[in-house]
């Protein structure tokens, strides 16, 4: 476990509380794969920022992220865990990440378009 909690400290990755071997080994796995996707350390991913990891309180397979912190329920699966890091890379990056890709994909340029659309869809599954 020395090994492992080395290599996430290395990584600037904080584990609070109790942490089973094998979930700080998955953990691990999934930084390193991050790590060989962007082609660069995982602590410059998340712009030299520390990662905080805590087990929630809650039952199930989803998280949360709050800032630098992760929260993983019970139940988390390493697609959770990938799905959390999308929100802690973005939050890193103050959501530049997000504003871009927004903005190349034009998302969001017909919002105004969807509260009448539901009203409509709603009103049509009605009847």
């Amino acid at each position: 476990m020395d090994d492992v909690r080395s290599a996430l400290i290395k990584s600037k990755v904080a584990l609070e509380g109790e942490w089973a071997e094998a979930e700080a080994q998955r953990i691990l796995a999934v930084m390193r794969r991050i790590e060989t996707l962007a082609g660069r350390n995982v602590a410059s991913v998340f712009n030299g920022q520390e990662t905080i990891f805590r087990h929630s309180t809650r039952s199930g397979r989803v998280g949360r992220t709050i800032g630098g912190t992760v929260e993983l329920d019970a139940e988390w699966t390493d697609w959770t865990l990938a799905h959390e890091l999308g929100h802690r890379w973005n939050n890193a990056w103050q959501r530049s990440p997000e504003r871009d890709l927004r903005t190349r994909l034009q998302a969001g340029r017909l919002e105004w378009l969807k509260r009448p659309l539901r009203r409509f869809e709603n009103g049509w599954n009605a009847h």
